[in-house]
């Protein structure tokens, strides 16, 4: 599994928005994390639509997080810029098995249990943890 670039600027915006621990406006943040610009809109949409950044419009408005560092994980913020987090395919909630092998599949078992160590780590990584690293 690779997470998209999206993903990691994602990630750097709300670990930038958290150690300012304030307002921030989007050039603040593409300075400091180095990131386009234009990029940000786009990551900062799915961060609002995502519940995790609100926005102050106006004169002296910006970006801030929606709640503490410490409530915020790293899963939370994968989850709305990847298309999925499944290990493989036979995963999705959707999928059906085209040997029709889903309950005697010993390499799904293995690929279930994987999926639950990666999601468990990325839901146990708050962003505070991540902001006392830097």
């Amino acid at each position: 599994m690779q997470f998209n670039i999206t993903t990691d600027y994602t990630i750097r915006t709300v670990l930038d928005l958290a150690a300012s621990g304030g307002k921030r406006t989007a050039s603040d943040v593409s300075d400091n994390m180095n990131i386009p610009i234009n990029y940000l809109a786009k990551i900062f949409k799915k961060l609002v639509d995502g519940g995790i950044v609100l926005v102050e419009r106006g004169r002296n408005g910006g970006y801030i997080l929606s709640r503490s560092p410490e409530e915020i994980s790293l899963y939370d913020i994968i989850v709305l810029s990847e298309k999925t987090l499944k290990l493989n395919y036979c995963l999705e909630d959707d999928y059906e098995c085209s040997r029709g092998a889903e309950d005697v599949c010993s390499v799904k078992g293995v690929y279930e249990k994987i999926q639950k160590q990666v999601e468990d780590t990325l839901k146990s990584q708050k962003i505070s943890d991540l902001v006392a690293n830097m």
